[in-house]
């Protein structure tokens, strides 16, 4: 009997052990991928473009001014007209390999067409195959269901035509939903 409590505890404590290092263990990779969405935060994701001052309002010699429009939503409509809230995130691809594009302005309208937000202070120079990104949070419902992106840029006339798209997302208790629109440039 004696033996047989000393396996009982000696179980026991292997058992304890193993959970403590388990636990650990699970600690630190819940703490890595803290650390890797706050790397991935939105607030990062703009630091990388370095803002160009002098074309607060001229256009490049020889650049072609283009405007494109970019539908967007800030919910939309399910389960007998329930509303789904949805984060929108505008990326402005520079497909182009060789030549930069400036992107002068980025505006957020609402559905009935009036701005709702300005989401560029100055200009930007968005390197050969860059991009960049803007964000109309979940919590942000001003925009509706027929919100859009207005995005006015400049380039050489040789260009690849640049992808602007919004990425939609939202989630409720049983419904995940993530889609996309393409812009449409004039």
């Amino acid at each position: 009997m004696a033996k047989e409590r000393v396996w009982v505890t000696s179980l026991s404590v292997v058992i304890l052990l193993v959970l403590i290092g388990v636990s650990g263990y699970l600690g630190n990779l819940v703490s890595k991928m803290e650390t890797m969405e706050d790397k991935l935060g939105y607030g990062q994701l703009n630091k990388q473009h370095a803002t160009v001052p002098q074309l607060k309002s001229a256009t490049p010699e020889g650049a072609m001014m283009r405007t494109t429009y970019i539908p967007s939503y800030s919910h939309v409509y399910g389960d007998g007209g329930k509303p789904l809230l949805l984060e929108s995130a505008l990326i402005v691809r520079n497909t182009d390999s060789e030549y930069g594009m400036t992107i002068h302005s980025v505006n957020y309208y609402d559905s009935s067409g009036h701005l709702v937000k300005e989401m560029l202070a100055t200009p930007i120079q968005l390197n050969p195959l860059a991009s960049a990104e803007y964000l109309a949070e979940k919590s942000d419902i001003s925009g509706g269901s027929g919100a859009n992106y207005l995005v006015v840029w400049s380039a050489d006339p040789d260009l690849t035509p640049p992808i602007l798209e919004a990425v939609m997302v939202g989630s409720s208790d049983y419904t995940e939903v993530s889609f996309t629109s393409r812009g449409i440039t004039h």
